[in-house]
């Protein structure tokens, strides 16, 4: 018998993915021989399509190079994406270097952190768009 805590993970992971889920392409990634060279095509790990949440929320940071943070530092506009995904659904678990591509608008992200979030989903922290 399944945990409720299980359960309660899967029935929260497909409201989420019903709310505000898109599709998305995983493309596993290796390091080749010379690391001053890209990434090469994992063949064992197959591009896989899920359904996930993309998040590109922004944010106001303060360069720390001057001391503290006051009204007369210069802000700056960052933006942190991540996608969050099913467990259930990775039939192979996403390694930072991996391609996270979304169907929507083709944009590409290298996946920089992998986490899980402790309900049954992985959270992945992404680059700049490739």
């Amino acid at each position: 018998m399944p945990s409720p805590f299980a359960a309660r993970d899967a029935k929260l992971s497909g409201a989420i993915d019903n709310a505000f889920g898109e599709a998305l392409t995983l493309a596993g990634r290796r390091q080749v021989a010379d690391v001053n060279l890209p990434r090469d095509e994992d063949p064992d790990r197959l591009p896989m399509l899920v359904v996930g949440t993309f998040d590109d929320a922004t944010g106001t940071i303060y360069p720390n190079a001057r001391g503290y943070a006051s009204d007369h530092a210069y802000q700056r506009a960052a933006s942190k994406p991540i996608a969050t995904i099913d467990d259930a659904l990775l039939t192979w678990q996403p390694r930072d270097g991996d391609l996270l591509t979304r169907v929507f608008n083709g944009a590409v992200y290298e996946i920089a952190r992998v986490q899980p979030d402790g309900y049954g989903r992985t959270v992945l922290t992404l680059t700049a768009k490739k």
